[in-house]
């Protein structure tokens, strides 16, 4: 099967890998790798972290290449090598000029399929991931976020913290990995995918070669169905001088209608200097230095969160501010040119960061994972210009409920409640 539209081709393999790929000659790039739609949400309550846990051992040797000689593979090519997990997915990608794409995605390959796990590197990278959870227990900034999917989802699926729990990354072992992959990293769920300058039948013909024998298991993958209960989680740390707050409002789920009309809203509040939150917190109050909002949506469910962060004085005054902005947007007290500005401000953010080779990448990706086809950014864009300034304030009141938001906060051990 195969399926071209305006430089994109897209071809599935018999074993259900499916291969992507936009071709834009101008770049000097290209970016490649390797999508899975299975994330932290996915995990069972005993292996929380295990998603994240794998995407980092992926890396640590093969059966031809040691850890080192995986990074310097693609170091010495000038490339870039990473990966991240988040909520309902997880990506390996390289970066690299042009000419050699060959190197990377052989080395994605062998990592994505050779990987031999070994007992050193694995204890070794416990530690490691043991850091990255302190570091962000650390950083307010972070685990806020973390705690308001705990608010909105309480300590499970969508809820659960990505990087898992000391103890819990303590109790992985090699076969807990190769479990994982084998019951979670399942073909009908990869994608590969390239973007940039490169030719597509090379690429597909080289992808062929080295995914095309990987196994097919047929297993049942865990249903994505989040329940909503608002709560309100705090944590208190010594030696803040601040509060870090954040209030989520339940959406909906990525396939709604309601996105649009959504993101408009989310600009107009919270997205960029001009935005309502930066210029009635910041600039003529004075309250914060940083404020700002953004949209989460995923397969099932979803939500809208206001940020700040101030001295615990200052909360509360930051959030009867909140309250009367909310109050203002909901009753209709926004213009034509607060609509037409966030139209404009989206467009040109969204065509702006386009224009690199990973960001394509990652998009067509995403596209292909959720919707299982290819997304043109154009016709999202115009569907976002059809929308009026009824439906940015229907939105609002259908969802700007502070009755029903989860509120996450970290605040001074000694400060104002």
């Amino acid at each position: 099967m195969a399926l071209k539209h305006k430089g994109y081709h897209k071809s599935v393999l018999p074993n259900g890998i499916r291969l992507i790929g936009e071709e834009v000659p101008g770049f000097n790039s290209c970016t490649v790798g390797i999508f899975i739609f299975t994330g932290s949400r996915d995990e069972q309550p005993s292996e929380l972290g295990i998603a994240h846990f794998t995407e980092h051992m992926l890396f640590k040797g093969t059966e031809k290449r040691t850890a080192l000689e995986i990074s310097k593979a693609i170091d010495n090519v000038g490339g870039i090598l990473n990966a991240y997990t988040n909520k309902e997915y997880t990506c390996y990608y390289s970066k690299v000029v042009s000419d050699k794409l060959d190197i990377a995605l052989d080395v994605l390959s062998d990592m994505f399929l050779n990987s031999i796990f070994l007992d050193e590197e694995l204890q070794k990278e416990k530690e490691v991931i043991i850091q990255e959870i302190h570091m962000v227990n650390d950083t307010p900034d972070d685990l806020i976020h973390d705690l308001l999917f705990e608010s909105l989802y309480g300590k499970r699926g969508l809820g659960s913290f990505i990087l898992g729990t000391e103890e819990i990354v303590r109790s992985f072992d090699r076969k807990t990995i190769k479990s994982f992959v084998e019951n979670y990293y399942l073909n009908e769920r990869i994608v590969v995918a390239c973007a940039g300058n490169f030719n597509w039948e090379r690429f597909r013909d080289m992808a062929t070669e080295l995914f095309g024998n990987r196994g097919v298991k047929v297993t049942n993958f865990p249903e994505r169905r989040s329940q909503i209960k608002p709560s309100k989680v705090t944590v208190k740390k010594e030696h803040l001088n601040q509060v870090h707050y954040a209030i989520g409002f339940p959406t909906i789920s990525i396939y709604d209608e309601d996105k649009y009309p959504l993101k408009i809203l989310n600009y107009i509040l919270g997205a960029g200097m001009s935005s309502l939150l930066f210029q009635e917190l910041r600039e003529m109050s004075a309250y914060v230095y940083s404020t700002y909002s953004s949209v989460n949506l995923y397969q099932d469910t979803g939500f809208l969160y206001i940020y700040f962060a101030t001295t615990p004085e200052k909360k509360d005054l930051c959030i009867n501010k909140i309250e009367e902005i909310l109050h203002r947007v909901k009753s209709g007290k926004i213009s034509e040119d607060d609509i037409k500005n966030a139209k404009e401000q989206i467009k040109g953010y969204t065509l702006i960061s386009l224009d690199s080779s990973d960001a394509k990448f990652s998009y067509n990706a995403r596209s292909e994972l959720y919707y299982n086809k290819f997304m043109p950014i154009e016709e999202e864009l115009e569907k976002l210009f059809l929308l009026n300034k009824t439906d940015i304030i229907e939105v609002a009141n259908k969802y700007l409920d502070l009755t029903n938001a989860g509120i996450a906060s970290v605040e001074p051990e000694n400060g104002a409640n």
